[in-house]
């Protein structure tokens, strides 16, 4: 990892996180009134999609040491693995949510069984480890399968995204993961973060526009950190 690949990896993330952005707010003026707009709203979602693809595969391939020129291809070459990566991730969220689901309806029952044979009715910690296990599960290890499945498809010397979606288990590249979603999660708490006393005015904006950039620019790093992992695994 170098200053210059985590320089070019953090303007890559932040174009495309603006082009996906557009095409997301593009969508969200789209009136689903009719079936043109419903197919107009389609071609968004594949697009911004396409965009969060070629960006992660990109950022890979310079954190492999690619060329500028040259790593945009590898971006667009690894979007098979991306995709493969976001079935991964929406297969765990099914997987994660019917989980916790099943566990919020027999909560009851478990506290039962609990009281029963352990004797005591303090469960509080263990619903709530649950529900953080299964968050760490669906987000955790599926952001990392998407990370590693991509950094399969771009890297040179790359073991294709079915091989490389084993990363996604290797301890250090989860690790990293899971590391940056609570730091991510960390950051999220300052979101309405103000000063107390500040009055409705300019200056409430401006702090409010350098705090979003601030916390922006935290997360395209915290994302390009990880990438660089994935990518130094991939390269091995």
């Amino acid at each position: 990892m170098s200053a210059r690949t985590v320089w070019s990896g953090l303007l890559v993330t932040i174009l495309g996180a603006a082009l996906a952005g557009g095409a997301y707010w593009e969508l969200l003026r789209v009136p689903e009134s009719n079936v043109l707009a419903l197919l107009l709203s389609t071609l968004l979602v594949v697009l911004g999609a396409l965009i969060v693809g070629v960006t992660t595969g990109t950022v890979i391939a310079l954190a492999g040491g690619e060329a500028r020129r040259t790593a945009v291809a590898r971006g667009v070459r690894a979007l098979p693995g991306f995709l493969l990566g976001t079935v991964a991730l929406l297969a765990l969220v099914w997987v994660t949510g019917a989980i916790g689901d099943q566990w919020v309806l027999h909560r009851g029952e478990i506290d039962a069984l609990f009281l029963r044979y352990a004797g005591t009715d303090r469960t509080a910690g263990l619903h709530t480890g649950i529900g953080w296990l299964m968050w760490l599960l669906r987000w955790g290890l599926g952001l990392a399968a998407v990370a590693a499945a991509t950094a399969g498809m771009a890297a040179a010397r790359g073991n294709g995204a079915v091989r490389g979606l084993g990363g996604a288990l290797a301890p250090l590249p989860l690790g990293t993961t899971v590391l940056a979603l609570l730091a991510g999660w960390g950051l999220w708490s300052f979101v309405y973060w103000r000063p107390n006393g500040m009055t409705a005015d300019l200056t409430e904006l401006a702090f409010v526009s350098v705090k979003l950039g601030a916390l922006f620019l935290a997360g395209a790093v915290l994302v390009v950190l990880v990438l660089h992992v994935f990518a130094r695994r991939a390269n091995v």
